[in-house]
């Protein structure tokens, strides 16, 4: 009875001290998921000390994978980061510093918030590689056989697992075995996590200096040259503007094509030789280069500017010359257009593709308010109302000074997309 009340006492002693020797050589990293059917482990911070020992973690994986053979020095690995996302700078730095230090490494980058295609396939790999849905995010590495995820298991790890690398392929998603190392701190994988109504602001007034913004401008400035009242005025430049605004949600939709051409250039040749026409009559009325207009045909051309200049007109043309000029919008429109037709990022890209096309025709809305302001003041300074085409416009100086700026801003924006741009 006594033997065995002191053998169980000296059980107990060794299940203790058994307890307190694990506790001691606890690192700062907790297994979350054993290895599943398909053999891949998760590891993740604790909150716990911080270890500096860059050797644990690819002994770790060298455990898992119980071998013994002998590091490559050409090991293949995978970086995905995003443009703009605040915790990729520092392990920007730290590839690149490796990249310098292993000329043998084999580095493939990838950025995934403004590139359809890295975004698909860093997708891939994260299911291959089992990471779990919660935890996805960037930057993260893929080795071939495991992956770290976030800053600080980066710059802590990555070289020490580089060294004890034995597998010179490349990451693929036919991967087996893995073991991955998620760090506290990431970056979420998708930008439309991260946009805000300011950085979508940002980056419509950016495609405002486009040449397909500009072309659509210049083709709006030519309307307004066949316009002497400023109702009609207002009410063609509304039409184009909402034919335009029109034109790029249905292209963002996927509804519409946009038409890949360099149609900037004939929009800026046409500009280019309707403002030289108009100086030339306007300064030299007499000088004749080509013989003159035969009245039937002069008629024609006249009833053709009164229709493209009323409001229906207007909104054709408007819808047409955007259609040619979409093309030439990148940055976060394009990005929105992608998010917007993916079937998980369509509801949250949708209001702010609505809100990006409010933003960049406001430059339009500005210009037909400005220029119909312009018109009004000026007939109210000679004590008249608008008065309607047709009919004798006493105060038609004040109305050709008008058009000789917005000729002028039109000779500008030729210059601008034929030689320029």
């Amino acid at each position: 009875m006594v033997i065995g009340k002191r053998i169980g006492l000296i059980c107990l002693v060794v299940i203790l001290l058994s307890f307190l020797v694990l506790a001691d050589n606890k690192t700062d990293y907790e297994t979350i998921a054993e290895e599943n059917s398909t053999n891949k482990t998760t590891i993740q911070e604790s909150s716990n000390k911080t270890n500096k020992d860059s050797t644990k973690i690819p002994t770790l994986i060298s455990a898992a994978k119980k071998i013994s053979k002998k590091p490559v020095k050409d090991t293949c690995l995978y970086y995905f980061m995003g443009k703009g996302c605040t915790l990729c700078a520092e392990t920007d730095q730290f590839i690149n510093s490796l990249e310098s230090k292993y000329p043998d490494l084999k580095i493939k980058k990838y950025e995934v918030y403004y590139n359809k295609t890295h975004r698909a396939l860093l997708q891939d790999l994260l299911t291959a590689y089992g990471v779990d849905l919660n935890r996805q995010g960037i930057p993260i590495v893929f080795l071939p056989q495991s992956y770290l995820l976030g800053p600080k298991s980066i710059t802590t790890y990555l070289e020490g697992t580089v060294n004890s690398n034995v597998d010179s392929s490349c990451p693929n998603i036919k991967t087996k075995e893995v073991i991955g190392i998620i760090g506290k701190q990431k970056s979420p994988k998708n930008l439309i996590e991260t946009l805000t109504f300011g950085m979508v602001s940002t980056g419509a007034f950016e495609n405002n200096l486009t040449t397909g913004a500009l072309a659509i401008f210049a083709v709006l400035l030519i309307l307004f040259l066949g316009i002497k009242t400023r109702r009609r005025l207002i009410g063609t430049g509304i039409a184009f503007t909402v034919a335009v605004y029109l034109a790029y949600l249905l292209a963002g939709l996927g509804i519409v094509t946009g038409i890949t051409t360099n149609y900037h250039l004939y929009v800026g040749i046409s500009a280019l030789v309707i403002s030289l026409w108009i100086f030339k009559k306007r300064f030299l009325p007499g000088l004749k280069i080509i013989p003159k207009i035969p009245h039937k045909i002069k008629k024609i051309f006249d009833r053709a500017i009164k229709v493209i200049t009323f409001p229906a007109g207007a909104f054709i043309i408007g819808f047409i010359v955007t259609l040619f000029q979409i093309s030439s919008n990148q940055g976060i429109y394009k990005t929105l257009v992608e998010l917007a037709q993916e079937q998980a990022t369509k509801n949250a890209a949708l209001p702010l593709l609505l809100f990006h096309n409010f933003i960049f025709v406001l430059y339009l809305v500005a210009a037909t308010i400005l220029i119909g302001y312009s018109m009004k003041r000026k007939e109210a300074k000679k004590g008249k109302l608008d008065i309607p085409d047709g009919i004798e416009n006493k105060g038609k100086t004040n109305i050709d000074s008008l058009h000789f700026v917005i000729n002028l801003l039109i000779f500008i924006l030729g210059l601008i997309l034929v030689f320029f741009l």
